[in-house]
């Protein structure tokens, strides 16, 4: 998944450091949008789908 390897690669972010901080993160971005928000869909998504590979990534 590109995005989990974005985050991985990127020195900055601390991936392994600040894991759980970004699964907090995504939590909140997956989160459903109010009906009012209908065009952040595809983000939701996107979140979502990348919460659950930081999720499941491991050492």
């Amino acid at each position: 998944m590109p995005g989990l390897l974005y985050l991985k690669q990127e020195e900055s972010l601390n991936y392994w450091d600040r894991r759980q901080t970004i699964i907090s993160l995504l939590d909140y971005l997956s989160q459903k949008p109010s009906p009012a928000m209908t065009h952040w869909k595809n983000d939701v998504e996107a979140a979502h789908l990348l919460l659950g590979a930081v999720e499941g990534d491991g050492v």
